[in-house]
């Protein structure tokens, strides 16, 4: 029986191996790996960084967020925050909007940190057909957010 399920779950990586050797290889002319970041506390200075070669050039401008739902669950003994705001950039090449999905942990002295997900819900100019995901991190001290870098991948359609 052991034998059976471990030959099983070969098959199963194997297949999604080449399941995921087929995807990539189908848009690998289109994916181009991107980072939006800024730091010193200054959403008005964000940078859009394209990390791989592609149809994405570098941009400037702000960031903001909005209309999210909050929600805290206990993990481990510790209170999380879980909120999903909704973020919009606007730079000198169109503007980009995207959902983040995100987890707020409280550390000692004032500063949090959350970690999360992104996807691209819509955008406009050089970005209006742009579709991705990715990860996400912020560094606050207070209310205040110190640093905040997403990373991911786009595809220019």
């Amino acid at each position: 029986m052991h034998t059976k399920l471990v030959t099983a779950a070969a098959a199963v990586v194997l297949a999604a191996a080449a399941l995921a050797g087929l995807a990539s290889a189908g848009g690998a002319t289109k994916q181009q790996q991107i980072a939006l970041s800024y730091g010193d506390g200054n959403p008005a200075k964000v940078a859009l960084t394209p990390l791989t070669p592609g149809a994405i050039l570098a941009d400037q401008g702000s960031t903001s967020w909005c209309c999210w739902t909050q929600k805290t669950v206990r993990q481990d003994g510790r209170q999380l925050e879980v909120d999903n705001p909704l973020a919009t950039f606007v730079g000198k090449r169109g503007s980009l909007v995207w959902r983040e999905q995100i987890t707020w942990i409280d550390l000692t002295d004032g500063y949090s940190v959350a970690n999360g997900t992104w996807r691209i819900v819509s955008g406009s100019g050089a970005y209006r057909h742009l579709s991705g995901h990715g990860h996400v991190v912020f560094v606050n001290v207070g209310s205040k957010v110190m640093s905040y870098r997403a990373v991911g991948l786009a595809d220019a359609g």
